[in-house]
């Protein structure tokens, strides 16, 4: 397809302005993180073969299944690459958020945003029948079973962020004091900007995210380099949408369109 032609050249112009090997994962805007995902982008960074040890990953995405989200996070940081410079051209959702949030540094733009982390859980009603909660939205919930389970789940959420953001190659690393009980305050500070709130949808800013001490670079709209990101971004989403698929990955040499 001409148009895998273009998203490749896309990929490359951007990866020599930053310096740096560009991969594009790019879902759906109705479709989210799924129960495969992680192994997809696992064997697509394969296939990429990117030789260095330093990247940069333009990532978009409502969310979707968390432990898939955070599996994604790690084959990037851990499997992979050693340096991950991470780019938000729109949304970083949800389970999506863990891409940058174990990023060296991310890069947004004023219209940029990640929103709220928070773990779903199942409560079966019947033998074929669940219902789906989300932990914070149920902490005060009536039913004394479903607000602890709530409870245990949004903790659970707490943990992941704070080992996420403890790492010193992280984030947050670079910018946390060397005295213990400062360095746990930041961190609580951070975990409560992108955990509480009943309103899962709420966004993050990326002024709100540098203010916080979160190293982030926003780059104004108008900026060649950012606008070739855009352009990359709605190109994905036209693909995404004429092709109905849910998830579309980009590197300078090839493009795999995921169907259901």
């Amino acid at each position: 397809m001409d148009e895998y032609e273009g998203l490749k050249n896309l990929v490359k112009w951007i990866s020599e302005e930053l310096n740096l090997p560009v991969i594009a994962i790019i879902y759906n805007p109705d479709s989210e993180i799924g129960y495969r995902d992680s192994d997809l982008v696992g064997a697509f960074l394969k296939e990429a073969y990117i030789r260095e040890k330093s990247a940069a990953v333009i990532i978009n995405g409502i969310g979707g299944v968390s432990a898939e989200g955070l599996e994604i996070a790690l084959k990037f940081r851990k499997k992979f690459f050693n340096k991950l410079v991470c780019i938000i051209p729109s949304l970083a959702g949800s389970s999506t958020a863990y891409v940058p949030l174990v990023s060296n540094e991310v890069l947004m733009s004023k219209h940029s945003f990640l929103s709220k982390l928070d773990l779903l859980f199942l409560e079966e009603v019947s033998k074929d029948t669940f219902l789906v909660y989300r932990a914070s939205k149920e902490l005060l919930n009536g039913d004394p079973d479903i607000a602890a389970k709530a409870k245990i789940y949004h903790e659970m959420s707490y943990t992941i962020l704070r080992k996420i953001l403890c790492n010193k190659n992280a984030l947050l690393g670079k910018n946390l004091p060397g005295d213990e009980r400062q360095r746990l305050a930041k961190i609580e500070k951070v975990c409560k900007k992108l955990l509480i709130g009943k309103d899962h949808d709420a966004v993050v800013t990326a002024n709100q995210l540098k203010q916080l001490g979160l190293n982030i670079k926003i780059y104004d709209e108008d900026n060649m380099t950012w606008r070739k990101i855009l352009l990359l971004l709605d190109t994905c989403k036209k693909i995404l949408k004429d092709l109905n698929c849910p998830l579309l990955m980009v590197s300078e040499s090839t493009v795999c369109c995921v169907k259901e």
